[in-house]
């Protein structure tokens, strides 16, 4: 069966499929909008999501500034981390500081000899006597220099030594930290003709040069290290104050025999 047949304006003359295009566009003309809409308000919606993002984001800064550890943290760093290490947020007291490194830290062991029993073998009239302390005893105690002139310490700096052969040498004393470090510095110089070593409760300076002049042992530029080591005199040997005192608040572990 063959279906109708249509022929469109060709007998009338008028475009009907063109007509009802258009009527039906118009008809659609507010859904239109209406997608329009949806888009535009769709893309709106996105933007302002990533301004609440970035908004979340500076909120999440800015109330930082709100707290007062903020302003207090400090960044430390050492200009060579092999030889000292710096860390730490909060510091007290900012600025640059330096650091003179007199020996790095080393793994240290002593060891006895051996005996043959633990509570038979005594000890002959040669043998050393044995003191035991507990609670960080040591073969041996150095005084600190911060102990000296009755626990004030002394000024670390530098000292001019000129020996009785009128040879002059400056001494570098800002890193001592124990009157050996004091002694080790002065007798390990080797343009000098001095010895020093400590007697009682003093250091003495002893020219070994011979010569015909006096020693002499000098504060260094603005350093006052002379004086406070109470060294400041001219003569062939030089004894220094009473370097080692103790006061009412001397705690009594720091009590020397």
């Amino acid at each position: 069966m063959v279906g109708p047949v249509r022929v469109d304006g060709l007998s009338s003359g008028i475009d009907y499929t063109s007509i009802i295009e258009k009527i039906l566009a118009i008809k659609k003309a507010p859904i239109t909008r209406l997608q329009n809409r949806a888009v535009t308000a769709t893309e709106t919606q996105t933007s302002l999501l990533q301004v609440n993002a970035s908004l979340l984001g500076l909120k999440s800064v800015v109330s930082a500034l709100s707290r007062p550890s903020l302003f207090n943290r400090t960044k430390a760093t050492s200009s060579d981390d092999s030889v000292l290490v710096a860390s730490g947020d909060l510091i007290g007291a900012t600025g640059a500081y330096t650091f003179s490194v007199n020996r790095l830290a080393q793994s240290h062991q002593l060891m006895s000899n051996g005996f043959p029993d633990d509570d038979t073998t005594g000890l002959t009239s040669s043998d050393s006597s044995i003191r035991i302390e507990t609670g960080g005893g040591f073969l041996q105690r150095k005084t600190h220099v911060t102990f000296l002139n009755g626990q004030t310490g002394i000024d670390r700096g530098s000292i001019q030594v000129t020996d009785s052969t009128g040879t002059s040498s400056i001494i570098n004393l800002s890193h001592v930290l124990d009157v050996q470090d004091v002694l080790d510095s002065l007798n390990g110089n080797t343009s000098l003709a001095v010895k020093a070593s400590v007697s009682g409760d003093k250091i003495m300076i002893e020219d070994t040069g011979g010569g015909t002049g006096a020693l002499s042992i000098q504060n260094f530029g603005s350093d006052s290290t002379a004086t406070s080591l109470g060294l400041d005199v001219a003569a062939q040997t030089v004894g220094g104050g009473r370097y080692y005192s103790g006061t009412t608040s001397t705690p009594l572990r720091e009590a020397r025999p």
